[in-house]
Order: C-alpha cells, then structure tokens, then sequence
C-alpha cells in the first residue's frame, strides 16, 4: 500500500504483516525494505512497521574500500576480532546468522561453514566459504579461545549475542574511523565484490541467501567507466569469437 503519493511505502513483515518482535529500526531497513523497494523501485520513503509514525529515508551504504579493509583489521585488537572481520567480510553472511557460527559447523580444511537452517532468515540450510586469510585468522582464534559449541565467545567464554556482535563492529569500525559502522555494511561489501570479481549472480544468490537474484541489485552500485572497461576487455563478445 501507498500512503503520501508515489513516494512512500507501508513496510510490514512479509510473512506475518507485523514487526518482528525484538527488531530495530536497522532491521527492518536492512531486511524488508530491500524486499518492498524491489517492488517499489522509486521509492525514497519508507514507513516501518505496523502502527508506526516514522518515516526515514533509504540509504545505501557504500562498501568498504580495500583500504579500509586494512583499516579495520589494524583496528582489530584480539585473534577473535579479526577472525570476526575477515570471516564476514569473507561470507557476506547476515550478521545473526554469523553470530550464531558453531563449532560442528566449520569445516577449516575445506573453508567451509554451514549455515544452519534454524538461524537462517530463509530458513534453509546452505554453505558458506572463506578463503586463505580468513581460514588462517580462524584457526588461530580457535586454537586460542578453544570454543566447545557456539563459536564467538566473550571474554567470559559466554556466546556473543547479535547485539554484542553488532557493538563489536561499531567499535573496530570506529577506531578506524570506517563509517558507515553497521554490521550489514560487511554482507553489501562482500557480495558486491564477489560480483564484480566475476562470480556469477546465481552462485552469488545461493552464497548469501537469497530466493531470487532480484535482490543483489540492492547490494551494488554503479560501475564506474574504468571497472566497465576491464569487464569488457575480459568478457568482449567479439574477442572472444574471433581469437
């Protein structure tokens, strides 16, 4: 439904018409926005929620940089904190699905995490993958933290929760002075450049979840001329036929 002219949407669950129970206002713009502004596509104005009286406008953030990527990880001041970066910068995963990594999941040999479907936002399972530098930054924090169940560990080897994976980010990401600190700004990164590194969109889909592959689109930006240009050069139709 529209309310105000063509530029503002009624945003609800999706499923069950109502705001999910425990859910931010972060929440709701990064998760069910993105599905009605795939309907929505010149909507700049989103109100949240069931009786809500908000309006905020839509921001896409930016990726990080690949000098902020050196950013982050010099601000990261423990082997747990840094595993943390590298693996979601790595998997673009949701971060509620990375808070709730466990033990039994990982596969280091094979750099491979299962995502349980009972943690997933689609509710079902799939597998994720991190390379060198996150697998050797994983060890490292597992060998030193040896968790038993649930991966991510407080200093008082209690689970990190959602909120306090969120709050971790927000301070690596302030100490290196990397703004926008939202943790979905790591999942953008990463399914951004995996598309731009060439990964095809359906794989890329499956990586991070998604039904259909009408949502990446959410996820990128524009190219500029020069990343077009090289694309091109390595996929020029005409080149390739006449080589």
């Amino acid at each position: 439904a529209t309310s105000g002219g063509e530029t503002t949407v009624a945003l609800v669950d999706h499923k069950t018409g109502v705001r999910p129970i425990g859910s931010t206002l972060n929440d709701q713009m990064e998760g069910y926005a993105v599905l009605s502004a795939a309907t929505f596509t010149q909507a700049s104005t989103f109100w949240l929620g069931v009786h809500w009286l908000t309006s905020r406008a839509v921001e896409w953030s930016q990726p990080v940089t690949a000098a902020e990527v050196q950013q982050l990880i010099k601000a990261t001041h423990t082997r747990r904190d840094r595993a943390i970066v590298l693996c979601l910068l790595d998997t673009g995963c949701r971060v509620g699905e990375f808070t709730a990594w466990r033990v039994d999941d990982i596969d280091l040999d094979a750099g491979k995490v299962t995502i349980r479907r009972e943690t997933a936002k689609s509710r079902s399972q799939r597998s994720v993958f991190i390379g060198q530098h996150a697998r050797a930054a994983l060890a490292e924090y597992i060998e030193e933290a040896r968790p038993v169940d649930r991966l991510w560990l407080k200093t008082d080897r209690r689970p990190l929760q959602v909120t306090g994976m969120k709050q971790t980010l927000t301070r690596i990401a302030k100490r290196a002075n990397v703004q926008p600190a939202r943790a979905h700004r790591y999942r953008r990164t990463a399914l951004t450049f995996m598309l731009r590194d060439g990964m095809d969109v359906y794989t890329v889909a499956d990586i991070a979840g998604h039904s259909t592959i009408d949502l990446l689109k959410f996820y990128i930006t524009g190219a500029d001329d020069e990343t077009l240009a090289a694309a091109h050069a390595q996929h020029s139709p005409v080149d390739h036929l006449l080589k």
